[in-house]
């Protein structure tokens, strides 16, 4: 069988090797599932499901049966394209049935007309103001604008409260159930206008659902809003690291999704022609349409064996009624208990100050007395660090040091305690790693904040997309300048991707370190920080790695590498500084020192003055 070359790297891979779409399965499991229906309605009940058996009628369908169905379907569909986004983000939304009976009766007693049969409508409730019939504009904005403030809630509650998305919209089903009941008095709405009822007659609904799927499919597949749907749901770490704001994209995909109940609650009550008790349970079905059409398709991933950890609880994400993960032993005593709690821990040298002869024009890089406080514990205090231009330096340190809560600081992915940070010659407060990234800090984290469900170019250039129509967050993607800029970066760094297509789920673990440094090499940097990249490597992937870094010295461009290969450490950088308990301890030239040396400050064995002076 032949093989066709799609990759970087000299990779090829077999198209026709791809495993079967899990989406098919679905689309195959409802096709059984109707002719087991069709068979037991013939077998047991003499009666067929879908096609026509009378004699009299020339019709091979069932075609009133078949409407009823399809409308249906059009209607929670509607409802069920909102939660699969909801979902696609990580969340969950019960209160969209809720909010598509409230919308219906306030929307419908603002569509109801003067007079039925030449005596004045006794179901009109603003007749007394005169509020009928109203332009059919009317009626829609007033049920767009209850959707909207529905889901502004719901978003604004879980985004900014951090209630978690079952309570929130558990409590806003309650609520809106509630006003349904209050501004119907408990009766049906009923008599709306010609225009109005005109949106639910015929195969309108099923255009209007047609329309909706395929507008937020695009939308979904072909806009920044859809990959950081993607990013936020996978990965909420990375994108955060990415720079996405996260809170006002949770706010965001809840207003839509109670914006399309409203159209869901307007195409339903023109359907029927009245507004009653409805939309009761459908939450239940546009969550089971979502995931078994909607999420499973495009949303949130399937579990793999490889990745069982990754998958979504219920009770962890929505509930929150789990007990926490086991705690990380801090460095301490060896009993759990945390030197660093104390207020009066041992007395620990800090770093001596650099070279007196050095001015800010010579310094990349500049901490002064970097403090980060998580509540009781102190996880970084006064650390005081300089980077020159073109120097390299190692960051060493045991598990809990401090290492990756001083890179955290200076990226801007938390905000410090206390201190300052100069960079490139001025003083500087990232709000967050987009700001430190256009400043020209690029970061290859720990964790390396990439979104499994994204492929290799949406991850690379997460949270700061090359767009062809600048529409906010509705933007269109550049999709072939970001693969071209992908492949150039992926070429550079010597990294071998069988297919650019891929998502993150599906790569080695070795494959994934090297997308995160390749994205480092993408943008233009003053400083480049890579924290443990060859921590998942094998021996060639490591070697790639370590050239890479050769280039950036050749280049003259300065480097943070957090590492605990001590072999790489001594054979890559300048300068070594050692971390302990959160306080630099040692800060020591590499040829001045040995492995002996950096072990002693890891462990504490050697606690004094350092002796050198920044190099």
């Amino acid at each position: 069988m032949s093989q066709t070359s799609h990759g970087i790297g000299g990779l090829s891979y077999d198209a026709k090797k791809r495993p079967w779409p899990a989406e098919f399965n679905v689309f195959l499991a409802l096709v059984i599932l109707v002719g087991a229906f069709e068979l037991i309605g013939r077998v047991f009940l003499g009666d067929s499901f879908l096609f026509n058996t009378r004699e009299n009628v020339d019709a091979i369908f069932n075609e009133q049966r078949l409407q009823i169905i399809i409308l249906q379907v059009s209607i929670v569909g509607i409802i069920a394209i909102g939660v699969t986004q909801v979902i696609i983000c990580g969340g969950i939304d019960l209160s969209s049935g809720s909010i598509v009976g409230a919308t219906a009766m306030i929307a419908m007693s603002f569509a109801q007309v003067a007079t039925v049969n030449g005596n004045p409508n006794p179901k009109a409730m603003f007749i007394a103001y005169g509020w009928t019939d109203l332009p059919v504009i009317v009626p829609l904005l007033v049920a767009v604008g209850c959707g909207l403030l529905a889901g502004l809630i719901n978003g604004s509650l879980i985004a900014y409260t951090r209630i978690p998305p079952f309570i929130a919209t558990l409590g806003m089903m309650v609520t809106a159930r509630g006003i349904a009941k209050w501004w119907s008095k408990g009766q049906p709405i009923s008599f709306p206008t010609d225009s109005f009822a005109a949106i639910g007659k015929g195969l309108m609904p099923v255009i209007i659902f047609i329309s909706l799927a395929i507008l937020f499919q695009l939308i979904l597949s072909y806009t920044r809003y859809g990959k950081h749907c993607y990013a936020i749901g996978s990965n909420e770490d990375a994108a955060r690291m990415s720079g996405i704001k996260i809170a006002n994209h949770k706010v965001l995909v809840y207003v839509i999704a109670g914006i399309l109940a409203s159209i869901a609650a307007v195409v339903l009550s023109s359907k029927n022609l009245t507004a009653s008790r409805m939309g009761v349970m459908y939450e239940l079905d546009a969550i089971a349409m979502a995931v078994i059409g909607g999420v499973s398709a495009v949303g949130r991933p399937r579990v793999y064996h490889r990745h069982r950890d990754r998958l979504a609880d219920l009770r962890r994400h929505h509930f929150r009624l789990h007990l926490p993960a086991p705690r990380r032993l801090l460095p301490g005593d060896g009993q759990g208990r945390d030197h660093r709690r104390r207020s009066r821990s041992r007395s620990m040298a800090p770093a001596p100050p650099g070279d007196r002869s050095l001015t800010m024009s010579d310094i990349v890089l500049k901490t002064e007395n970097l403090t980060k406080h998580y509540g009781g514990v102190h996880a970084l205090q006064e650390a005081n660090f300089e980077l020159r231009k073109g120097e390299h330096v190692a960051i060493m340190g045991d598990n809990g040091a401090g290492k990756s809560t001083f890179v955290r600081q200076i990226t801007g992915v938390e905000q410090r305690t206390d201190g300052k940070i100069w960079f490139d010659g001025r003083e500087v407060t990232f709000a967050g790693p987009i700001e430190a990234r256009e400043a020209g800090i690029e970061t290859v984290f720990q964790n390396l904040a990439l979104a499994d469900d994204l492929d290799v170019p949406s991850n690379l250039f997460l949270g700061r997309e090359k767009v062809l129509f600048n529409l906010g967050p509705f933007s269109i993607l550049d999709r072939k300048a970001m693969r071209k800029a992908t492949e150039a970066a992926l070429i550079r760094t010597a990294v071998k991707i069988p297919n650019l297509s891929s998502t993150i789920r599906h790569m080695s673990g070795g494959q994934r370190q090297c997308v995160a440094i390749a994205r480092t090499a993408t943008f233009a940097s003053k400083l480049i920080i890579m924290d443990e990249p060859t921590a998942a490597l094998g021996v060639q992937e490591t070697a790639q790695v370590e050239n890479i870094i050769r280039t950036l010295k050749e280049n003259g461009e300065p480097l943070i590498l957090i590492s605990h290969n001590m072999r790489q450490v001594f054979d890559l950088v300048d300068r070594i500084v050692v971390f302990r308990r959160g306080r630099i301890v040692a800060n020591l030239r590499k040829q001045d020192t040995d492995g002996n040396d950096i072990v002693a400050y890891i462990t504490g064995a050697k606690t004094g003055q350092a002796e050198l002076q920044a190099a």
